[in-house]
């Protein structure tokens, strides 16, 4: 049994420099045709040899992309342009799972790994139908100590379903959140949408970073507008110092 994949990106938690907040660290492989990987469960680095990029001549780039793995609440959202044959992993910090997960579109392929780090959970999205997926969830304490069990039982396909299913909020259909996100959204459902706090917003409204519309005494804000924000914040601040080429 294999999966076709064009296009791999790996984010995993990485310490900023005199800091305690981790930052994201991003792989991403890119092939111009698509592969085949076998399935194989394990580490990532069972699923992907680190040396493929070098084996097989494909384009491969680390970047530090510079803002938070998660916000100060625990909550984590990517919108990721991975492309159709896409395959998308999270590593979590240590001792971490996710809970509330909400995925778009709906009919994302989800798997639950290890990371080759001791502690850490990693999950899997593979998308093969469509070129911009979305992540949202919370981080919260592995209580239940779902890493030791999955160690223990690497080939045991059920039991990471078990441990999978109560992580995601529901189950939803394409083009749908598990709450269905407005056009237009005032300030409270755009900063829960884009993870931060209201009075980060209004400041950034006072510093021109974010587009938005009045309405009489109201601010609202345009989806597309935020999703395009999120996206053009995310290439912008990868793509300079920190990034490295294998």
């Amino acid at each position: 049994m294999s999966i076709s994949v064009k296009n791999i990106f790996i984010d995993r938690p990485t310490r900023a420099s005199a800091s305690h907040v981790y930052q994201i660290e991003r792989l991403i492989i890119s092939m111009e045709d698509e592969v085949d990987f076998p399935f194989i469960m394990g580490k990532i680095s069972d699923i992907i040899d680190p040396e493929f990029p070098k084996q097989t001549g494909v384009k491969s780039r680390y970047k530090i992309i510079g803002q938070p793995f998660a916000n100060d609440s625990g909550l984590l959202k990517r919108i990721v342009n991975i492309g159709e044959y896409g395959w998308y992993f999270v590593l979590l910090p240590p001792g971490t799972v996710f809970q509330d997960l909400i995925i778009q579109p709906g009919d994302l392929d989800i798997d639950l790994y290890i990371g080759d780090e001791d502690n850490c959970l990693l999950y899997s999205f593979y998308n093969s139908s469509t070129n911009r997926i979305s992540v949202a969830g919370k981080i919260v304490q592995d209580t239940r100590s779902i890493y030791s069990k999955i160690k223990a039982n690497m080939d045991d396909l059920e039991l990471r379903q078990y441990y999978l299913k109560p992580c995601l909020a529901k189950t939803i259909t394409r083009g749908e959140f598990a709450e269905p996100v407005p056009d237009f959204m005032n300030m409270d459902e755009a900063a829960g949408y884009l993870g931060i706090g209201v009075k980060t917003l209004y400041n950034w409204i006072s510093d021109e970073k974010i587009p938005f519309t009045k309405v009489g005494r109201l601010n609202k804000f345009r989806k597309e507008d935020l999703d395009q924000y999120l996206e053009n914040r995310t290439h912008k601040l990868g793509t300079g110092r920190g990034s490295r080429k294998s």
